[in-house]
């Protein structure tokens, strides 16, 4: 799939095109790798647009996953300045607590790696 993404996408991008015509893509490590850079060119795109609004709200929740660790996901919402509303999901975090101060030290750690205020 990712693959077949990365041609897709490499018929409008100059740099996928470029390198993806160079190289094959097969190896895993190759593979997580890209997943990696995409990961962060889209989370930066967001970070720009929450930057941009006035304000913007923090969502945090908390569960138990699989194998029974207490995973934290945040999401931000914030609008444009047309007033759409757009909810951005950011990632998960493994929480080793989830005391009220626990959290909070997460979310500061989170935001910071972000960049926000």
């Amino acid at each position: 799939n990712l693959l077949e993404l990365l041609e897709l996408r490499s018929f409008d991008n100059d740099l996928i095109k470029s390198k993806f015509k160079s190289l094959q893509y097969t190896h895993h490590s190759i593979q997580n790798e890209l997943l990696c850079l995409i990961h962060d060119n889209i989370l930066s795109q967001i970070v720009f647009q929450i930057k941009s609004a006035k304000y913007f709200s923090i969502m945090m929740d908390e569960s138990v996953d699989i194998s029974r660790h207490e995973q934290v996901s945040l999401v931000i919402r914030h609008a444009d300045d047309q007033f759409h509303v757009y909810e951005r999901f950011i990632g998960f975090q493994r929480a080793s607590s989830t005391t009220g101060e626990a959290l909070f030290k997460l979310l500061v750690m989170w935001l910071k790696q972000l960049d926000l205020d």
